[in-house]
């Protein structure tokens, strides 16, 4: 897999170049999400292959730099993904640099962990917003009107305290012989 790796190490430039220029005519934004995380993401995967390295994820410093709120939502994180998965077989093709298949499915796959580790990562960020925001950064729907900002709480009075329970003496009744107390607080033998 070393071949791979040093073809994508080569031809870094170009492909990126040709990345930015697609995510600009065909899904129309100036700025992709994968600015910054593109070149990153390329030649920590051609090192990856180049050098047989066992690092399980070589895409994860390159997609912590995707942007926050790439445009487009995560749809548009999908498209772009898949431009620079074109671009990068586009641009080793032109240059005739074959690549066997189970090298290509090797940084495919990578290129599919990297996309999943990235959406996942937005839609973390993206659960912290209001729910308006986040269904349009998920390219669900436009925003609706903002919620209704709600009214204190009505408070309801607290429950009624227990009633004091009436001593004999209030309720006007006698106390029997054998509970009353001698003057001096006795109890009659």
């Amino acid at each position: 897999m070393k071949g791979v790796g040093l073809f994508v190490e080569e031809n870094l430039q170009e492909i990126v170049s040709r990345f930015h220029a697609s995510v600009e005519r065909e899904l129309g934004f100036e700025e992709p999400a994968l600015k910054l995380a593109a070149p990153i993401l390329l030649s920590d995967l051609a090192r990856h292959f180049r050098q047989g390295s066992t690092q399980p994820e070589p895409w994860r410093r390159a997609m912590v730099l995707v942007f926050s709120q790439p445009p487009g939502g995560i749809r548009g994180l999908v498209r772009e993904v898949g431009l620079l998965r074109r671009c990068l077989w586009e641009t080793l093709a032109l240059r005739h640099c074959p690549v066997p298949g189970d090298e290509r499915r090797a940084i495919d796959q990578q290129l599919d962990e990297a996309l999943a580790f990235a959406a996942e990562r937005w839609a973390s960020l993206v659960r912290l917003l209001s729910p308006d925001v986040a269904r349009v950064n998920l390219g669900l729907s436009a925003p609706s009107a903002p919620p209704p900002i709600p009214s204190a709480p009505q408070r309801r009075p607290p429950p009624p305290l227990p009633q004091r329970r009436n001593t004999l003496r209030e309720e006007g009744e006698q106390a029997s012989p054998a509970t009353q107390r001698n003057p001096r607080g006795e109890l009659p033998d």
